[in-house]
Parts: C-alpha cells; structure tokens; sequence
C-alpha cells in the first residue's frame, strides 16, 4: 500500500481441504448477510424481543450450504442495502438502487461506485424512564426511516415488544469498492 493506513484484503476462491477436488459450485466466494431471528438463535438477553442477531455466513463450495455463520451485532431490528451506481460514465453516482441482480458482472465493476449499509438497533438496555420519539411520521406513527437517498424501509418499531424503551439507532456503513476488475 502506498499509504501505511491503507488495508488490503486478498482471498482466493475457496476449494481446499476435503473439497481441493472437486469442481467449484460457483466461480466466487459468496457470502450472505441476515437477521438471526431463527428458533434456538439465543439473543442475549439485553436485547429487545423481536430483534436478532446480525450475521454474516459464507457458502461452502462443497455443499452450497451456508453453515452457522458468524454473529457480528446484536440486538438488529432491520438491515437494508443502497447500491450507489454512475449509470453514464462520467465519474458522477446517478442512481440509487436496492437490486443489482440484473448487472452483468462487468456492469458491477464499471458502475458501482459506493455501496450503502444501513442497520437499524438500539444502544444500550432497555429503560423504562426513556421513551424514544424520533420516528418518520410520514410512514406511519410507530416508523423509523432505515435508508435514505429516497430508498430504504420504514421499520415499524411496534413489531418490537416494548419499542418505546430502547434508544433506537441507525448505523450507516459507507463502502467505496476498489479493485472490481477482472
């Protein structure tokens, strides 16, 4: 890296061990991000009922099975995804999108310039001195934005038992993607 605060990640497709040989299922690593809210997923007990845990889990090449996972947040209400794209080439993000499943691959690589991460949770405990007011009226009374840019979703927090306890929070993950060439 030029620069000493610069980070790299470097990674194969993976087909070792047991699996070195045998054909690849699919010609990359994929891995999904979900809310764990499945039956036995043990939510600490911090954590308002109805959220879940954040996870990320990689396909095996194997199998095409997706295993476990990894928790990587607790206490997840919503999570939602903002492609930011430059759909003429001229350097500049023009669309907003959610679904980029009809890009061709090399589409993804010339166009996507920025993607946007947006998690919904609370900080903190629950507290029953507290109540949380910051919602999206426009939506519905009980709404939290969980995007912007005109996309995202409006969380209805009165899915979450005693919602009104917890201090609510959106976090943002901003990621500009390098090295999408092939």
């Amino acid at each position: 890296p030029a620069d000493p605060l610069d980070v790299y990640l470097v990674y194969a497709v993976g087909n070792t061990g047991s699996e070195g040989d045998k054909d690849l299922r699919m010609p990359f690593n994929r891995a999904d991000y979900y809310i764990r809210k499945v039956a036995g997923t043990i939510i600490p007990p911090r954590c308002a009922q109805g959220t879940g845990i954040l996870t990320k889990s990689v396909i095996r090449q194997a199998d095409g099975d997706r295993g476990p996972g990894m928790a990587l947040m607790d206490c997840v209400a919503d999570l939602q995804v903002v492609f930011r794209l430059d759909t003429d080439n001229d350097g500049t993000i023009d669309n907003d999108t959610d679904d980029i499943s009809l890009l061709s691959a090399g589409d993804v690589r010339n166009r996507l310039k920025e993607v946007r991460v947006y998690i919904l949770s609370h900080e903190g405990q629950m507290d029953r001195t507290y109540t949380f007011d910051n919602f999206t009226p426009e939506a519905c009374s009980t709404c939290v934005r969980v995007g912007e840019f005109g996309m995202g979703h409006d969380f209805d927090l009165s899915t979450i038992t005693d919602y009104e306890s917890y201090r609510w929070k959106v976090y943002t993950l901003a990621v500009k993607p390098k090295n999408l060439g092939g």
